[in-house]
């Protein structure tokens, strides 16, 4: 065991400084959500457990540039979840029809997951599967995603065939690729940081 442990202890301070490591894109700051690389700031409403947060049902939308997240605290990150999870769905839908038009394919169906795995998936009966988190990248970003998955639906590997179909339907790919390579972790890993109550 003291010999595994040795051996791995390389590998082990590797991933303690990765998760040290503060947010490059600022995820870790409190107070806001992310959606469309943009930060949002979050209000509070009917929180801390008050006689007021009884009254007021948990939801979460978007007004006047911010996210008003309603209810007591212990229902607000299912509010926010909720929230995400209607955001992405709007998103990605309306991304698949567009490009799905323009790739003369069908997708069987669109499913948003909580995947911290990967982004998108195209499964042999075509269903298009994202992780919610894409609605927080830059739009270009789901969009690329989006378009890698439904070439899938023409060339399912990633042969020179499949590359040139996308290269086709999306010529600055390779800008959204990098930004995903450099940032998916990151990504994938996002839990929205929420403040106390404001008011």
């Amino acid at each position: 065991m003291d010999a595994f442990l040795a051996a791995s202890e390389p590998w082990l301070a590797a991933r303690v400084a990765e998760a040290d490591r503060p947010s490059a894109l600022g995820f870790d700051r409190p107070g806001v959500v992310w959606l469309g690389g943009e930060p949002v700031p979050v209000v509070r409403r009917g929180a801390g457990g008050g006689p007021e947060s009884v009254a007021a049902r948990p939801g979460a939308a978007v007004r006047d540039g911010r996210l008003v997240v309603s209810g007591p605290d212990a229902a607000a990150a299912a509010a926010v979840d909720r929230w995400y999870r209607r955001e992405a769905r709007a998103q990605l839908e309306a991304a698949v029809a567009t490009e799905a038009r323009l790739l003369a394919v069908r997708p069987t169906r669109v499913a948003v997951r909580d995947t911290t795995s990967r982004f998108g998936s195209c499964s042999a009966t075509g269903t298009l599967s994202f992780s919610w988190r894409l609605v927080v990248a830059p739009p270009e970003v789901l969009d690329y995603v989006v378009v890698h998955e439904l070439c899938h639906l023409r060339e399912p590997n990633h042969g020179a065939g499949f590359w040139r179909l996308v290269a086709e339907a999306r010529p600055g790919f390779a800008a959204q690729r990098r930004w995903l390579n450099e940032h998916g972790r990151e990504l994938l890993a996002y839990v929205p940081r929420l403040v106390p109550p404001l008011d």
